[in-house]
């Protein structure tokens, strides 16, 4: 990565409502609106718009329904939840590393 999108990333990311929204979705892969605020403990849903638009690159709507086949059988997630972006997936691989953040959920995009 060049110093220049070190430097865009960096003050992207220096908030930490910003950090907490991507580092949740690495760890869950998607949530609803609803349940980001839960996860969050956010009482504002004009906050976490405000911050999920400024994150547009990074996080975005799956707008079709996910069907996934488990020991279970097939599940669905539905549409309509956000998720990382390839650029979202990159930016919580750089944000992990720095040591102060401690977070070992997020799941690697392989």
């Amino acid at each position: 990565m060049s110093d220049d999108r070190l430097a865009e990333l960096h003050e992207l990311l220096k908030n930490p409502i910003r950090q907490k929204i991507l580092l949740k979705l690495g760890e869950y892969d998607r949530l609803s609106f609803e349940d980001l605020m839960k996860e969050l403990k956010m009482d504002n849903p004009q906050e976490l718009h405000s911050q999920l638009e400024i994150l547009s690159d990074l996080v975005t709507k799956a707008e079709d329904d996910e069907y996934l086949l488990n020991e279970q059988g097939v599940s669905k997630r539905p549409g309509g939840q956000y998720v990382l972006t390839e650029k979202g997936h990159n930016a919580v691989d750089e944000l992990i590393f720095f040591p102060e953040i401690k977070f070992d959920n997020y799941k690697k995009n392989t």
